[in-house]
């Protein structure tokens, strides 16, 4: 037969062409997509400034109430009390179940419907109950904000103790709105508890019917967007709610008008914010890892003969780091919320006086190229104290 040479390069293709094919491809691309996004930013500037300001303002709001960082430990105190009572409440409750005896020799716990029921009840207070917590604490950190909004910034005319006066109007005037808010993502989140149930009984059923398993997954796909649309909406009717003293129904109408109608600028603030607190809690989670870096190389932690000895210092740092992060998450959500109060805050502003906003404190105004002489005289009302 025939043989092969190992040198004969004909009918094959150079592998090197083909790369630079592709990678010219990818260079006009991405190229392309630079330059709309340049673009882009350029026809942006003036609500990429607005967003900027947005930022600095809510910074200065939280610097005249610094013990505001630290409500978050409120609202995590009382859930965790709600998570004991829940636990040691299902305890009873399972507890409370007939035990009978099988015909091989082993038992069995059985609950009556009665039983049934109250269980499926006692979830859905936890899901109520968490959410309303959840609300309560959002609705605090808006009113805060707001009045440091309303009074344009100026801190003399605050009330002694933002943080204190926001958590006596909230619990005086809004826990009504408050509790209907969370009931309406709690019912959304039982469906969602029901459905997975469901989907997990029906496994067998749905291996040997593709429709009825692309069914459910389609379900449930919709259930948890409708869950983060009404988180978001609750969150904006939070707002109206503490800065306007609105019901609900209304808040949340007029949160979605306000949403639709500047979502050019909210989209900014939100790119814009969430990226800087991602850095932040970014550099939070890794100076604390660096620090516990720095701990675990001490001569304690590195003698074998010592009684603190770490064979490795990897999983240490890693619970370090997934801790602080977690913990500062919980404290970025009081920046997250006062950026997203003053910025409806602004956009609420703007709406009552046709684009010229008569509340915005100076460093908002100077982004906008205007001043509190330029916008229309009005009286300079606070928010009810």
């Amino acid at each position: 037969g025939s043989t092969l040479d190992p040198y004969d390069t004909s009918g094959v293709t150079d592998p090197s062409q083909e790369d630079k094919m592709y990678f010219e491809i990818a260079t006009y691309v991405f190229a392309t997509i630079t330059g709309l996004v340049l673009l882009l930013s350029i026809l942006m500037i003036p609500r990429i400034a607005v967003a900027v300001a947005c930022l600095k303002v809510a910074s200065q709001a939280i610097s005249t109430m610094p013990f505001i960082l630290f409500f978050p430990v409120v609202p995590f105190l009382l859930e965790v009390v709600l998570i004991v009572w829940w636990i040691a409440v299902s305890i009873a409750l399972y507890s409370a179940a007939t035990v009978k005896e099988d015909p091989d020799g082993g038992y069995t716990l059985e609950w009556d419907e009665q039983m049934r029921y109250m269980m499926a009840y006692h979830l859905f207070g936890l899901l109520w109950t968490n959410q309303f917590l959840v609300g309560f604490g959002l609705c605090v950190i808006a009113g805060a904000v707001a009045s440091y909004y309303w009074c344009r910034g100026d801190a003399s005319r605050m009330p002694f103790s933002p943080v204190h006066a926001a958590m006596r109007r909230t619990a005086r005037y809004h826990l009504g709105s408050i509790a209907l808010g969370a009931f309406i993502v709690a019912v959304i989140q039982f469906v969602r508890v029901i459905l997975e149930y469901i989907d997990r009984k029906t496994k067998e059923t749905q291996r040997s019917n593709s429709l009825l398993k692309y069914a459910m997954c389609c379900i449930k796909c919709c259930m948890w967007y409708l869950e983060k649309v009404m988180k978001y909406i609750n969150r904006n009717a939070y707002i109206i709610v503490a800065v306007k003293g609105s019901s609900f129904c209304m808040a949340a109408n007029r949160a979605i008008q306000l949403i639709i109608i500047n979502a050019l600028r909210i989209a900014t603030v939100n790119l814009i914010g969430d990226t800087l607190t991602w850095l932040g809690k970014v550099a939070v989670s890794l100076g604390c890892g660096f620090l516990c870096f720095m701990m675990t190389d001490t001569a304690i932690y590195t003698e074998p003969d010592s009684v603190w000895y770490l064979s490795s210092p990897l999983l240490p740092i890693l619970f370090t780091i997934l801790i602080s992060y977690f913990i500062a998450t919980c404290f970025f959500q009081v920046y997250d919320m006062a950026v997203d109060t003053i910025m409806l805050s602004f956009c609420e502003d703007c709406e009552k006086t046709d684009g010229k906003p008569e509340y915005a404190p100076p460093l908002l105004m100077s982004a906008l190229g205007q001043s509190h002489a330029d916008s229309k005289s009005a009286n300079q009302i606070a928010p009810k104290q």
